[in-house]
């Protein structure tokens, strides 16, 4: 009897022992699984965030600017354009113009796409000098790159936008510089940045109003 019985206690001690044992690592298999699922979760979560935000944000394309810069000499483009109806013949220039400061002024010459070896560009050196064309090597200590993103009007951006009125003024948040121009119907403006940037937003009289993506 007394032998049945220590029997007994000892299947009852290794049967409670296998249990728990069991149970524990049951536990520490489970609990892996289900902070890998809860990652898995989170991760899904911001992903399908993030494609909702790119999916209502406005897109625009942003585009490389080569500029060329050379300080001490002004264009008189504009005054051989006047007075003798004379346009740049160079197609790899999309504008030439002047920038000043504190009376010292560089010339000023945007290209479309690519940096060409030479181009031809009316200049003055001295504000008593003749208006003359003079043709440059464009180096490469002379050009700078940044980015632009033209910014139209359009029906579509009305309508992310909401109530805008001719008085209001839209920009970019994170542009370093634009330029604003055309009527209010077909408002457009050229923004300029540092550096290519993924995204941005579209402010009316500073407010937030649309996130913009680049492409």
């Amino acid at each position: 009897m007394l032998y049945e019985n220590i029997r007994k206690g000892l299947i009852y001690f290794w049967a409670t022992t296998f249990i728990i044992i069991g149970l524990k690592i049951l536990s520490d298999y489970i609990d892996p699984i289900a902070s890998t699922v809860t990652s898995t979760i989170s991760t899904v979560n911001t992903s399908i965030t993030e494609t909702t935000e790119e999916f209502n944000a406005y897109k625009l394309p942003i585009k490389e600017k080569f500029t060329m810069r050379v300080e001490g000499i002004n264009s008189c483009q504009a005054e051989l354009e006047k007075k003798f109806n004379l346009r740049l013949s160079d197609l790899s220039i999309s504008h030439v113009g002047n920038e000043c400061d504190e009376e010292v002024c560089e010339l000023v010459v945007d290209f479309k796409n690519e940096v060409p070896e030479f181009v031809e560009i009316a200049i003055k050196e001295s504000d008593h000098d003749y208006c003359k064309v003079k043709r440059f090597e464009v180096k490469k200590k002379y050009i700078s790159l940044s980015y632009t993103v033209e910014l139209i009007l359009t029906d579509e951006l009305r309508e992310k936008l909401g109530s805008v009125s001719a008085s209001d003024k839209i920009t970019l948040k994170n542009a370093k510089d634009y330029d604003l121009s055309g009527s209010y119907e077909k408002k457009i403006g050229i923004f300029i940045y540092d550096e290519k940037v993924e995204k941005d937003m579209i402010l009316v009289n500073g407010e937030e109003r649309l996130e913009v993506r680049f492409y």
